[in-house]
């Protein structure tokens, strides 16, 4: 209990893994219910991924992580959501939503493997990582279940995953932003990650941090207290 915000953090990313793997291979699995050639429809959704994959690259060192992965799991739950209840004779807009649906939520997945090994200290990464992961594997073992739901109400399965991503999209809203940020290297870091100082890209500031866990500039230097010199997350002495 002597760390809330890093227990926060870590199940507000476990939950994001569970949600981004299950929704994720929803959509794969989904594609074979869409209307019109099960063969394209597959081609698409597999295509669909390189302009994610683009996105990314383009948009995490301008946008941030947060706002991208909050923004992609947000419109993934809305894109299932509205096609749950689009009528079945408009073939073309469902499986627009489809694809952009799992455009979205590619973009997230993406962003979450960067994201989750960034907002843990170093001491407990490893392990943290794996926890996450692992959850996400149970998201992934459960996906293809819950589409059997449609045997008890068709518009069902969308729903659920609907709720999922839209609830995982606000709850990363609760996360703090990484980018900009040097990793947090003991479990006092993590806790106090959104203290550290957001570093300007075309300066490399030095950042302090005194033995009470405070982060400071250069500028705001006090020799009257021991202090560690920290750049791209390394002490230097």
């Amino acid at each position: 209990m002597k760390h809330p915000n890093l227990r926060k953090r870590t199940l507000v990313v476990v939950y994001c893994w569970f949600v981004n793997t299950c929704v994720y291979y929803g959509f794969s699995y989904n594609t074979s219910n869409l209307a019109g050639d099960d063969y394209v429809n597959f081609a698409l959704a597999a295509a669909v991924e390189i302009p994610a994959y683009t996105f990314c690259l383009l948009s995490l060192d301008r946008l941030g992580r947060k706002i991208p992965l909050s923004g992609s799991m947000i419109v993934a739950g809305v894109a299932l959501l509205v096609n749950a209840f689009l009528p079945r004779e408009y073939t073309t807009a469902a499986v627009f939503l489809a694809m952009l649906g799992k455009f979205a939520i590619t973009v997230s997945y993406a962003i979450i493997y960067m994201f989750s090994a960034e907002v843990f200290p170093t001491t407990v990464r490893s392990a943290s990582y794996g926890l996450s992961s692992t959850c996400g594997r149970i998201g992934s073992m459960l996906a293809p279940f819950m589409l059997l739901l449609k045997n008890y109400w068709v518009p069902l399965p969308p729903i659920i995953f609907s709720m999922l991503a839209v609830t995982s999209g606000f709850l990363c809203f609760l996360l703090p932003e990484t980018y900009g940020r040097d990793l947090p290297d003991t479990i006092q870091d993590g806790e106090d990650y959104e203290k550290i100082p957001t570093r300007n890209n075309t300066d490399q500031t030095l950042f302090l941090t005194d033995t009470q866990g405070k982060y400071k500039t250069r500028d705001e230097e006090d020799d009257t207290n021991p202090k560690l010199l920290y750049q791209s997350g390394q002490v230097l002495s």
